[in-house]
């Protein structure tokens, strides 16, 4: 069914998950979009719900890993 979400994530993690997606996408451009993604992946804040390091514990990565794989691959 069209718009149907079968991913089983809450929102707030779906949410989550959009701004990983975004920040991938912001990763690869130039100028202050990439300067953005850059310090919110290097940001070690877990006291904000939406910040890096908290995103990747409620949606079960290791934030460390997923930090390095994102820099490596889109140098």
């Amino acid at each position: 069914m069209k718009g149907e979400n079968n991913s089983h994530l809450s929102p707030e993690s779906e949410l989550m998950k959009a701004i990983l997606v975004l920040t991938i996408a912001d990763l690869r451009k130039k100028g202050f979009e990439r300067k953005r993604a850059l310090a919110f992946i290097q940001s070690d804040d877990i006291d904000y719900l939406f910040s890096f390091e908290s995103i990747c514990a409620r949606l079960g990565l290791h934030a460390q890993s997923v930090r390095e794989q994102l820099l490596k691959s889109t140098e």
